[in-house]
C-alpha cells in the first residue's frame, strides 16, 4: 500500500503525519536541528513512505528538502 507524508515546516519545528490510504498516523513534531531532521527522515524510511509533500512559508523548507532528497526520499 502506498504511504504518503505531509510536512508543515516552521522556523523551529516540523509537523509530520503519514497517510496510508485508510488512516492517518499521529502527528509527530520534530525540532529543526540536523539530528532531529535525520531522525524524521529515518522514521519516514522505516514507514516506507513513497511521497513527501510539504507546506512552508518563507525559505525554511529548502534545507529540509535537500536533506530528505539526500536520504533518498521523494
Amino acid at each position: 500500500m502506498k504511504k504518503v507524508c505531509g510536512l508543515d515546516v516552521h522556523k523551529d519545528s516540523i509537523f509530520c503525519a503519514i497517510y496510508n490510504g485508510e488512516k492517518y498516523s499521529e502527528v509527530k513534531e520534530y525540532e529543526t536541528t540536523m539530528v532531529n531532521i535525520c531522525s524524521m527522515g529515518e522514521y519516514l524510511q522505516s514507514e516506507n513512505v513513497t511521497e513527501v509533500s510539504m507546506e512552508s512559508t518563507g525559505i525554511y523548507w529548502i534545507a529540509f528538502w535537500d536533506l530528505l532528497l539526500d536520504m533518498g526520499l521523494p
